[in-house]
């Protein structure tokens, strides 16, 4: 009796690779969906919807260290780290509504929103770009106006915090530059670029799942191993004849039989014409046994056949109903003597075998 050996069967990297290939049309389709999704969506968000410019305002400051009366020596310098947090401290913060009060009513409602209250790093950063002694400041809003009346407030924060702080002596404006546009041109390249590298590899896995999950036949091995039943031959879809190498295995495989039974698990499948592919040999005569599952009085034809050929559909995921038939059969007391191959890929078989002839 046939004993199913699905565990048992080994991963067909090469098959797999030979089955992708026809199937990277999907590939492609998902890593052009992917870049239209992501680079389209990134877009339309960042430059239609939430998409507004913005300008900043760059100035320069000298500072002056005071000098630790013990050593003599300067205090410790302030990195381009501190001071980006510094600015954005209570503290500071606190310096800059001070001298807001001074300023126009816009800048007033601009520090009281609770964005700026939240994030105050999105409108004021500081850096050290160089020197030690000359820190930078760069306020950044979406009105030209108001990020001059806000840099100025910032350099008048600057020096009250020159004045507050022990180990400064004095900060002093060096330079200030114009108001810029800022580059927040959406990277809607890098957003494309990104969802086509998504889109690809889920699709990938996508398809590399439904492989592992599908039950499909493409070559005989995979039967015979599966199933434990040999594969005689494979017919493709537009041949009419048994290669003559499947030929003899059918004719040697069933000598001395005198009545074979061919039967299939899919009962659409057309047994007359499988008939006409099978060779022919003296006193042996084939007939045609309809489905088990459709026709369950089948099962007493069977047994009175002297072999059994079941037609296996190739591809067509049903492995399954292939396992279900061979079950009943099992009870019937009907054993499966050989398999055939029906409506093969010839072209993957040939790339399969690496171009020998193959059934």
């Amino acid at each position: 009796m046939w004993e199913c050996s699905y565990a048992k069967e080994p991963f067909d990297l090469k098959l797999l690779v030979l089955w992708g290939l026809r199937r990277v049309w999907i590939v492609i389709l998902g890593t052009v969906l992917g870049a239209l999704l992501v680079g389209g969506g990134y877009c339309l968000w960042n430059g239609v919807i939430t998409g507004q410019k913005q300008y900043a305002v760059t100035t320069m400051y000298e500072v002056i260290y005071g000098r630790d009366p013990n050593t003599q020596y300067e205090y410790t310098y302030i990195n381009d780290f501190t001071w980006n947090q510094l600015v954005t401290t209570d503290l500071f913060l606190n310096f800059v509504k001070e001298e807001a009060k001074k300023e126009t009513d816009a800048l007033a409602a601009l520090l009281e929103q609770e964005d700026f209250a939240q994030h105050p790093e999105n409108y004021l950063v500081a850096d050290l770009p160089s020197d030690l002694r000359m820190p930078t400041t760069t306020v950044t809003t979406s009105d030209r106006e108001l990020s001059e009346v806000l840099n100025r407030v910032v350099q008048r924060a600057m020096e009250a915090l020159g004045e507050y702080k022990l180990e400064i002596e004095r900060i002093m404006v060096a330079d200030t530059k114009e108001p810029v546009l800022v580059d927040n041109t959406p990277r809607t390249l890098q957003a494309s670029i990104l969802g086509a590298v998504s889109g690809a590899l889920f699709v990938l896995f996508a398809l590399f799942v439904y492989y592992c999950m599908s039950e499909e036949i493409w070559v005989p091995e995979t039967f015979t191993f599966r199933f434990g039943i040999p594969m005689l031959g494979t017919v493709a879809a537009s041949e009419t004849v048994l290669s003559e190498t499947d030929e003899a295995n059918l004719t040697y495989y069933f000598r001395g039989k005198k009545q074979i039974a061919v039967t299939a698990a899919d009962p659409r499948l057309d047994l007359k014409a499988v008939v006409k592919c099978l060779p022919v040999v003296p006193d042996l005569t084939y007939v045609c046994i309809p489905s088990f599952e459709q026709v369950p009085q089948a099962a007493e034809c069977l047994r009175k056949a002297d072999g059994i050929l079941l037609i296996v559909e190739a591809g067509g995921n049903g492995g399954r109903r292939i396992m279900h038939l061979l079950e009943s059969l099992k009870v019937q007391e009907v054993q499966v003597t050989g398999a055939l191959l029906w409506n093969a890929d010839r072209k993957l078989l040939n790339r399969y075998y690496f171009g020998r002839r193959k059934g």
